[in-house]
């Protein structure tokens, strides 16, 4: 009671120096503030120093003001809420200092381990003589594996990395993840092929295949390393058949190859025995070099009374040349088919060649295809030929044109609207002006043909195709040829600000040219050079270097890939995501597995 009562009178002083007695209403001198104060040791660890316009004194633990004079100082000491301040005061100094403690060995903690990683970092790229530009890259994939929750900490305790693993997750898991995506590619499209051969530092003779093709999906041509094959022949055949038989083991298309570059030495590039004359005959050509076969197809010929014609070949700068091939083999057809029967049932020459022509011979639906293009190429022969006289005839160009137009449009378009809209206008993707399949004109010999056809969904795949074959025909002669437009309409189209106002859709959403970007794809595919395969060589010093020289053909496969892969994507190691396939095929790694094992693995999901 007495605390309270000397606590409550301290704290009702406050006046200036001079001031009025409340009792007596006399003038009483107060004390100033003395600094010997300060060094009190009652008073020092709670005394705060006044300013000059203050007369009273500041307690910082109570956060009070007092009285300036010893007295009232000594009082405000002895309370009871002065003396819990000061205590907890004391408390949160001591947690403070060890806060700061704490805070300080950690930041030496953490500055040794830091010091230290870098230096377990830095002498590991000494111990296995790795460059250091590799530094950048190798913090990005340590920082890429820090744990987020503890339950990866112990999974990340609980990882064991043999040099065994190692090498199947890059054959089995990464190195397949990439090669089989690129294989799927390659069975749907056009491709050119970039052979070449070298011998690594294990003086091993290995044949290096990169392919090239267009990206439908990026617009763009793109150059992959495919496949690198050990080799022991390195003759024209040696090297054509592990070519050949790197695709088909995957199964790729021979057909789909369009293009091949190299060097230009006789075994890959000579004109009668080389790796690119055995490529060409691939095609099935089974008459035109043997004439015991061509004296034995006379026989069938006079059989069915037939001229005994030879067949043609399609000549490379003579495409007029097309009608005349066409036509000799319909005309040869049925001697042909005779010929095939036999030799395949004597099985005088049993090959796949022979079986493959046999049975397109047999084929209805092929025979009315052919007599189909026959008819549309001897329409556009007789337009070309009557531009190629030596007289004048330019005035006869529109005349003309309009009447090709029209009598392509009559085979699949309505014949009142072909009568009443202009050949050159008629919107022929608009499904209501077009005939149904059924009703197509494809000539009188297609159309007799294909009623005798069995195959009735054959027969209409057939008219669908001749169907989109005339559009695109009528296409391609109305982008060559417009003649309602002078001569500086047509320049204005030049400038790419008026190019790229061209809608390249019809109103219905659909494109203009839908095959355009298929041609465009095939010429973009073509190789210029064969750089990339020389480059690939680059890529395999650094991989089969003098002290890796025992690596395997499947392990390089799979590296290079996997190099390859990360590549293409624009994906860093540190960044790669795991899709459903990759982690499928990342947790279907068999890690123990033997070479043959593993290579087995990877040709039966490859050509699966």
């Amino acid at each position: 009671m007495a605390d309270s009562e000397s606590d409550s009178s301290t704290e009702a002083i406050n006046v200036d120096d001079y001031g009025k007695s409340s009792s007596s209403g006399k003038k009483k001198k107060f004390q100033k503030f003395r600094h010997q104060w300060l060094e009190d040791p009652a008073f020092k660890s709670w005394l705060v120093r006044p300013s000059a316009e203050e007369s009273s004194v500041t307690c910082k633990a109570c956060q009070r003001s007092v009285s300036c004079s010893k007295t009232s100082l000594k009082r405000h000491a002895e309370t009871a809420m002065h003396k819990r301040a000061v205590q907890s005061t004391r408390m949160a100094g001591r947690q403070r200092q060890g806060n700061l403690v704490q805070c300080l060995r950690r930041l030496k903690e953490t500055s040794s381990f830091s010091t230290t990683t870098e230096a377990r970092v830095c002498a590991f790229l000494a111990e296995h003589n790795l460059p250091f530009t590799i530094v950048n890259p190798l913090m990005s994939l340590l920082k890429s594996t820090i744990p987020t929750n503890p339950r990866e900490v112990d999974v990340l305790k609980g990882i064991h990395l043999s040099a065994t693993k190692c090498t199947n997750i890059l054959r089995q898991g990464l190195g397949l993840y990439f090669s089989k995506h690129l294989v799927e590619i390659l069975r749907e499209t056009y491709f050119s092929i970039i052979p070449d051969e070298t011998t690594d530092v294990s003086t091993e003779k290995q044949l290096e295949i990169c392919v090239s093709y267009f990206d439908e999906k990026s617009v763009r041509s793109v150059t992959r390393f495919f496949d690198m094959v050990e080799i022991e022949n390195c003759t024209a055949t040696g090297l054509y058949k592990a070519i050949k038989g790197s695709f088909e083991e995957k199964k790729i298309p021979i057909k789909n190859i369009i293009g091949y570059s190299s060097d230009t030495t006789n075994v890959m590039f000579g004109e009668h025995q080389s790796v690119v004359a055995l490529l060409k005959k691939d095609p099935p050509m089974f008459l035109p070099r043997s004439s015991l076969r061509q004296k034995e197809l006379e026989e069938f010929q006079a059989f069915v009374g037939v001229e005994p014609h030879k067949l043609l070949g399609i000549g490379q700068t003579r495409w007029l040349s097309s009608e005349s091939c066409v036509s000799r083999v319909l005309e040869q057809w049925a001697a042909l088919r005779l010929y095939f029967t036999g030799v395949v049932a004597e099985k005088k020459d049993p090959s796949y060649t022979t079986d493959s022509i046999l049975d397109g011979l047999s084929k209805k639906y092929l025979k009315a295809q052919l007599e189909f293009l026959s008819v549309q190429l001897h329409r556009l022969n007789e337009f070309n030929t009557l531009f190629q006289s030596e007289d004048p005839v330019l005035h006869l160009l529109r005349d003309e044109l309009h009447k090709l137009l029209k009598n392509i449009l009559l085979d699949f378009v309505k014949m009142d609207v072909v009568r009443t809209c202009d050949p050159f206008t008629l919107p022929i993707d608009n499904p209501e002006f077009n005939v149904d399949d059924d009703q197509i004109y494809l000539g009188i010999l297609a159309t007799t043909t294909l009623s005798e056809c069995a195959d009735l969904q054959a027969a209409r795949k057939i008219k669908k195709a001749c169907r989109e074959f005339m559009v695109e025909l009528v296409k391609q002669i109305r982008s060559r040829f417009d003649l309602n437009d002078s001569a500086y309409k047509l320049l204005k189209f030049i400038f790419p600000v008026n190019a790229n106002r061209l809608d390249a859709r019809t109103f219905d959403q659909k494109l203009k040219y839908p095959n355009l970007l298929k041609v465009v794809g095939c010429v973009m595919s073509l190789p210029a050079s064969n750089a990339a395969v020389e480059r690939l060589f680059s890529v395999l010093k650094l991989v089969k270097t003098d002290t890796r020289n025992s690596l395997k053909r499947e392990s390089l496969v799979g590296v290079i890939h996997t190099k390859e892969g990360l590549r293409a994507d624009s994906c860093p190691a540190h960044k790669l995501s795991m899709n459903v396939e990759l982690l499928r095929r990342l947790k279907g790694v068999k890690s123990n597995t033997t070479d043959d094992e593993s290579n087995e693995l990877i040709m039966q999901e490859l050509s699966s």
